[in-house]
This record gives C-alpha cells, sequence and structure tokens, in this order.
C-alpha cells in the first residue's frame, strides 16, 4: 500500500474557496484509523467540527489510511483521531496537517488565508489536550478535576468551595490541583494557532482523554478566581500553600489571555497591536505563524486590513509589513494621539532578523522578554509631551524607514546601570515583591549617586539643603571618605533647582515612577505621583523595606524593570531602556503622548544602526532604542518654548 506523506499534488483545491474534510469512519478502539477525504466548498451550507491541537514533535510515525493509502501522521493527532472516532458513525472534522497540503507554499498561503472562515463555520472546536492517562492520572481523577473547574466556575467565595475548605487549604489542597496543573502542562496553552482556534468557532469543547468539558466553564472560573482574589477573598487567598497560589496563577494567566478575546463583540474592536502583543510569547515552529497565527482573528484580514502576506515573503517583509499596518491602523483612529503608540514598550530589544527596522516588532522573541509593551500603554493616555501636535508620517517602503517631524529635547549625559530582574514577564505576583525590596534600594541608591542634587531624600523637610551632609553619609556611606580627595566635584550644586523650578528631589522620584501610581490589583494607572510619595520612599531607601502603600510599591517595580536612570546635557532627569548609552537623544515625535530616546546613524554605519554620529547637530537618520520618562516634557511643556523648532528625522 503506497505511503503518503502529504497530499498529492494532482489533488490540488480546484477552486479559491474550498477546503477539504476529513471523515473518520467508525471502528472499534483497538482498530487502525480509516478515513476519507472530502473537497467542499466553504460557500455551501456545511456541518463539521475543527479540531484544535498541537503536532507536537514533527515526527511522522503513526500510519493511518487516507482514501484507502497509508498516510504518516504525528503521534498526537493519531491519538487524538482515535478518542474521536465514533464506534458506530463517521465523524467529519477539519485538521490542519491533513487537510492542508503542507508541501504547497501556495495552498499553504491560500489556505490559512480562509483559516478564520473555517473555524468560524464549524459546528465547535474540539480542544484537544491529551490524554491524562499519559500523565499517570486516574479516570476519578481527571474527572475531579474537572468538578473543581466547574466549582470556581459558580462565582462563589473561596471559603464556601469544598476544593478550599480548611482541611485542603493546610493539608492537602496542592494534591487535590495536581490534575489542573498537570492539564495546563500541555503545549497546547503555549502555542499561537490555538488562540484563533477556540476563539473563533460559535463553542468549544475540551477533550482530555474520555473526559469532556465546554471551554466557556474554563473561562468562567479564571473571571471567578481573579474577582474573587483580588477583592473579598484576597485574606483568605493569602493562607493557600505556594504551591496552590502558583497553579492558580498558571490558571488564570494561561486561560485569561483567551478570556480576553473570546467575546466575538469585543474582538473585531481589539487593534492589530493589541492582538499581537497578548500572545506574541505563544510558540510556533515556523516565526512567520506568530503573524499567520492570529490573523484570521480578523474577520475578513485581507479585506480589513491592508496586508498582502504569503509564506514566500522573507520575515523581515513581513514583519515589517504588519508594522507599517500597525501604524496606518492606528492612525485611523478618531484620537490622533494614538499614531506612535505602536512604538511603546520596547526596551532595546535584540534581534537575529537581518534588517528589521527599530520602529517594528520581532514577533519570533520568545519568553522571557524584557518588552513592558503593557505596562507603558496603560500609561501612555495620562501623557501629552507633543501637545496633541498630529502626527505627519510619510514612508519610505525602499528603505523601510519612517520620516517623522518632532523636536530634540537634549543629549543623554549620564547614565546608570540598569535594573535587571530575573522575571522578565509582564505579569504582577504580589508574592515576589518582598525579596526586591533591597535590590531595588540597592540600585536606588546608586543612581542617587549620579544625581548628588537629590541626595537630600528626606521630602518632608522643606529645606532640601537642611541637614544634607548628614543624610549623604546615610544614603552614599561613602561620602564621608571622598570628600577632599578630588571627588567634591562630583556632589556640587546641591542647592541648584531643577530646570522646571522644582527641587532634584521631585524630580528623581518622578522619574522613578514614572509620573503614576499605579492601582494596585491590576497594575493600571490611578494617579499621578505626589510629594507624600516620596517620603515614604525617603523611609523606605532607610529601612529596606517595602512601604505599606501597594500601589507605591507596584509601580516602582513595574516601572523600573530593565529601565535605568539617565540625565541630560542641560540636567533633565529621566528614566528609559536599559540600553540606552551616552550621546543619545531625547526626542519628541509628534503623534506621540511620550518621549522616546534615539540613536544617530550615518549612511555607513546605517547598516549596523549602533554607531553613534559624531555631529549630532546634523543627524538626519535614527533608531530607536525605546520610550522614556523625562520630567518636565511630559505634558507638552517643551512646545510652549517657541525657540525649540521641529525638524523631520529618518526612523530606520
Amino acid at each position: 500500500m503506497k505511503v503518503i506523506l502529504g497530499i498529492l499534488r494532482q489533488e490540488t483545491l480546484p477552486d479559491s474557496r474550498d477546503i477539504r474534510l476529513l471523515q473518520i469512519l467508525p471502528g472499534k478502539a483497538e482498530e487502525q484509523i480509516v478515513c476519507e477525504l472530502l473537497v467542499v466548498s466553504l460557500n455551501d451550507e456545511l456541518y463539521y467540527e475543527a479540531l484544535s491541537y498541537t503536532w507536537g514533535m514533527l515526527v511522522m510515525e503513526k500510519r493511518i489510511i487516507v482514501n484507502g493509502s497509508t498516510f504518516l501522521v504525528t503521534s498526537n493527532l493519531e491519538l487524538a483521531l482515535r478518542h474521536l472516532r465514533d464506534p458506530a458513525r463517521s465523524r467529519v472534522i477539519w485538521a490542519d496537517l491533513i487537510c492542508i497540503n503542507q508541501q504547497d507554499e501556495d495552498e499553504k498561503s491560500s489556505q490559512v488565508r480562509l483559516m478564520g472562515d473555517i473555524y468560524r463555520r464549524a459546528s465547535r472546536c474540539l480542544v484537544w489536550l491529551g490524554n491524562f492517562q499519559d500523565q499517570g492520572l486516574s479516570e476519578s481523577d481527571a474527572m475531579q478535576t474537572f468538578e473543581i473547574v466547574r466549582a470556581l466556575s459558580k462565582s462563589r467565595h473561596f471559603n464556601e468551595l469544598v476544593c478550599f475548605d480548611e482541611k485542603s487549604v493546610t493539608q492537602v489542597e496542592a494534591r487535590r490541583f495536581v490534575g489542573l496543573k498537570l492539564l495546563l502542562s500541555n503545549a497546547w496553552w503555549q502555542r499561537i494557532w490555538t488562540v484563533q482556534e477556540v476563539v473563533l468557532p460559535k463553542r468549544s469543547l475540551v477533550v482530555w482523554g474520555t473526559q469532556r468539558l465546554p471551554f466557556h466553564i474554563l473561562t468562567d472560573a479564571t473571571k471567578s478566581v481573579v474577582d474573587h482574589r483580588g477583592s473579598c477573598c484576597c485574606e483568605f487567598h493569602a493562607t493557600f500553600s505556594d504551591a496552590l497560589k502558583t497553579i492558580l496563577v498558571t490558571f488564570t494567566s494561561s486561560v485569561g489571555g483567551i478570556k480576553a478575546v473570546h467575546d466575538p463583540n469585543v474582538l473585531p474592536t481589539i487593534p492589530l497591536r493589541d492582538l499581537l502583543w497578548r500572545f506574541r510569547y505563544r510558540q510556533a515552529s515556523n516565526p512567520k505563524d506568530k503573524v499567520f497565527g492570529l490573523l484570521g482573528m480578523i474577520k475578513d484580514f485581507k479585506n480589513a486590513l491592508r496586508l498582502d502576506l504569503d509564506y514566500a515573503m522573507t520575515l523581515t517583509e513581513i514583519y515589517t509589513e504588519v508594522g507599517l499596518e500597525i501604524l496606518r491602523e492606528d492612525c485611523s483612529f478618531t484620537f490622533v494621539n494614538y499614531s506612535l503608540i505602536s512604538l511603546v514598550g520596547h526596551r532595546g530589544e535584540p534581534t537575529n532578523i537581518e534588517n528589521l527596522p527599530s520602529w517594528t516588532t520581532d514577533w519570533s522573541v520568545a519568553a522571557p522578554s524584557k518588552a513592558r509593551y503593557w505596562c507603558h500603554r496603560f500609561r501612555y493616555d495620562w501623557f501629552s509631551c507633543d501637545g496633541g501636535r498630529k502626527m505627519n508620517l510619510t514612508i519610505d517602503k525602499k528603505s523601510s524607514s519612517l520620516c517623522l517631524e518632532g523636536i530634540l529635547v537634549d543629549t543623554i549625559t549620564k547614565i546608570g546601570a540598569p535594573l535587571v530582574r530575573d522575571d522578565t514577564t509582564e505579569a504582577y505576583d504580589a508574592e515576589d515583591l518582598c525579596s526586591d525590596a533591597q535590590e531595588l534600594c540597592c540600585v536606588l541608591r546608586e543612581w542617587l549617586r549620579l544625581c548628588p542634587t537629590a541626595l537630600s531624600h528626606k521630602t518632608c523637610i522643606e529645606d532640601p539643603v537642611k541637614d544634607w551632609e548628614h543624610q549623604m553619609s546615610l544614603i552614599v556611606p561613602e561620602w564621608s571618605n571622598t570628600r577632599g580627595r578630588g571627588n567634591i566635584s562630583t556632589f556640587s550644586n546641591v542647592d541648584e533647582k531643577y530646570v522646571t523650578g522644582e527641587t532634584h528631589v521631585d524630580a528623581f522620584w518622578h522619574a522613578m515612577l514614572g509620573g503614576l501610581i499605579l492601582h494596585p490589583d491590576g497594575g493600571q494607572p490611578l494617579r499621578k505621583c505626589c510629594r507624600s510619595d516620596y517620603a515614604l520612599l525617603a523611609a523606605m531607601l532607610d529601612t529596606e523595606t517595602w512601604t505599606n502603600s501597594p500601589g507605591l510599591n507596584l509601580s516602582l517595580q513595574q516601572w523600573l524593570k530593565d529601565q535605568t536612570f539617565f540625565m541630560t546635557r542641560q540636567g533633565y532627569i529621566g528614566t528609559g531602556p536599559g540600553t540606552v548609552r551616552n550621546g543619545d537623544q531625547v526626542w519628541i515625535l509628534f503623534g506621540s503622548n511620550v518621549p522616546f530616546i534615539l540613536r544617530g546613524i550615518t549612511a555607513q554605519n546605517r547598516a549596523g544602526k549602533d554607531k553613534l554620529n559624531e555631529d549630532l547637530s546634523e543627524v538626519q537618520d535614527f533608531v530607536k532604542i525605546g520610550d522614556c520618562y523625562v520630567h518636565g516634557i511630559m505634558q507638552g511643556e517643551i512646545l510652549r518654548d517657541p525657540t525649540n523648532r521641529s525638524r523631520r528625522i529618518n526612523l530606520f
């Protein structure tokens, strides 16, 4: 019997709206899988289920029968088909590995364009999460796991649920949840394609061996856990073991991302940039799929978006086109100040993609990453450094550069060591905060050394110079040893005012907080920071323990991750990406609420994108390092000075 590795070339689909469906013929459990391929049109009335699964290791080692020939598939797909097969009647499904000719790039591109319709038209999605018995669980264990999820979905208080009773909280509760932990360990939760596969169909059903659970129960349970954990049940949640807390965090983060886009009324309103960032760290065997795997979620995406992508394009071309489309989409919004929001969040991440512009995103990057898109996106509307000026953008597609208008604020002349964290995710876990206070205080002292006029950190003292010698010795013990030894100039001008007329104390702490205090539950901006916050921070430096304000603690942690302190030639104080260098420039770009750090390049070193033009006044070409906070320019102050003239620059 002939062995087929893919759909035969001569079996190409006759029409652009045609797809193949897989009819699983009935059979007994031990019998070989036998199927037939059906060519149908999406223009017709169809009834089929769409399979969502992971390919696993790309080893085609299992044999099934398709149209009378032996067809090689992965072991995970064969196992899924075996569990889905009905002993008495045929079942029609769509499964990408078999229904798309994986050897034909043209067909793959055309079928990917139909993927949204394929899953939307399905009667339901079958989410295959493997066989629980292969994970060492019994039928009873799997049943109990789904019962726990059902209980959580009822939105009852934790202390009313049997799974969280007093005995379980203190002794065996982690064991009760081990099934949930194993369920979430399936690679399905990390793959990019599975997002649209579960979101687009009218209904989705989780298939875990012989157990079944409607997917909406998982999303309901996630919402319930998040709501109760952050409010009425927070004290009870604090009694849970670390093991149980970890399982619940994994549960809410794994399901929560899907829940955020699961509402068919909400999905069309989500900007393309948010969609790509939300699932950026999901995995794909082909980095091009980090884009293709989500485009089906934009209904009729080729028409709704001005994208014409196919697998024949290079990765650079695909990511650049997506970056341009994101800019076009943002420019179409009613509020023009969203025009450059897609540029925020990058922290100078390296990329291995040749000639990828600095203004677009390398979507192939896997976690962990230093990018902080969500943190910076939520802050964006609180500022207006461009004074509401409309973006004046032209695009040079030949060089993949953006021509923008902006104002040069100043050149960076002093930088600190970046605050590098092992935890490089954007997730917030209050349990991690306590161990970080001492580390953070150590870094803040180092930055204070670079900004001696801010060393009078007792903000409750009206005169910032009063008792300055004593405070200097408390914060920087080396101070008493350096006086009179040639380093006094480093700590000079302590009584000078900041460029805005405020004290350097105010400017320094504003920069450390990014100007905002976050809500302790979820990290959304709550208010602008004020002097009373600085008094708490000054006390924190002395005690090396967190303040009694959870929002203040979170604000420091979230804003300063992988950031560094810097000062400019004119004395501006700011915080920005840890990759900033002396000689980089702070720019206000029209169309952006926040300023950016740019690095000048010349035509000779443009390919390297990392060398500074010696004559800063003549630089016209730049690469983006990242957005930043600079105290005294965030609300359009620079534009009030008529001597600050704008000019056009090229961003590569």
